[in-house]
């Protein structure tokens, strides 16, 4: 099983959220401090290091990843969990 948890930041001014389904309310689910966030600006960052934070705080974890609204995982999480336990002990940094 993964130890995986997934921590958004949603812009708000961009889209036209409808209000949860009833059902989200039992799932395990954080709403933190809402940041006027502009792209490419310094509060794009802070907003970042403050979920990075949050996730520390709940760690450790492994891994972190950074994931914008254009990027798209190309492989399951299965698939990307079991590759980062295969290489764990390797650098993938070049």
């Amino acid at each position: 099983m993964m130890n995986v948890m997934i921590y958004l930041s949603i812009m708000i001014k961009k889209a036209n959220y409808p209000p949860p389904p009833i059902e989200l309310k039992y799932l395990n689910i954080h709403v933190f401090k809402k940041v006027d966030v502009g792209w490419g600006e310094d509060s794009q960052i802070e907003c970042e290091m403050f979920l990075f934070n949050e996730a520390y705080k709940k760690g450790p974890f492994d891994y972190y990843h950074l994931l914008s609204g254009v990027d798209l995982p190309l492989k399951s999480n299965d698939y990307i969990h079991d590759f980062l336990i295969k290489t764990r002990e390797k650098s993938l940094l070049e």
